[in-house]
């Protein structure tokens, strides 16, 4: 899934994550109400997720079509209001809501939560919300984005 995330994102693209275990009508508004067109997933999940409309790409084995792809990076750049993804609500009100999130909202998140965990070197993560929910989200990121102090920072803080 992480894979995916940054894949999507270095292409220029947001990602929107679904969850298998919704009900299919919940999947199809999300799939059309997004307009997916494209959607990485894994070989067991293809039949149910082929019935949205999009593109479907096994990252388990479409690995051999996927390697012919050109390895070279894109000529794309993403702003700070470059669309990251969205993340749909629980839709207590009957219907789910598409929220969009930017680079910009991305950054500045993990750079308040890092400063205010203020984390020591070699900091372990773990998360426990699904990647589906905001909270799972966003914990990927200062995962990922985190540098450990180097030892003269941590020398000068004993």
């Amino acid at each position: 899934m992480i894979v995916a995330m940054l894949g999507i994102l270095k292409a220029g693209g947001a990602y929107v994550p679904l969850d298998s275990n919704y009900p299919q009508e919940r999947l199809a508004f999300i799939a059309k109400d997004a307009d997916l067109r494209v959607i990485l997933t894994q070989e067991r999940f293809k039949e149910q997720l082929s019935q949205l409309g999009a593109e479907n790409i096994c990252l388990d084995v479409d690995w051999p079509v996927i390697g012919l792809e050109d390895e070279s990076n894109l000529l794309l750049e993403a702003r700070a209001d470059s669309l990251a993804y969205i993340i749909y609500t629980s839709g207590s009100t009957g219907r789910p809501k598409g929220v969009e999130v930017e680079h910009r909202q991305v950054v500045n998140y993990v750079n308040g939560i890092l400063e205010v965990l203020q984390l020591p070197a070699g900091s372990s993560f773990a998360t426990v919300s699904p990647l589906t929910a905001d909270l799972g989200n966003t914990m990927v990121f200062p995962c990922l984005l985190y540098t450990s102090p180097s030892p003269r920072d941590l020398s000068t803080s004993r």
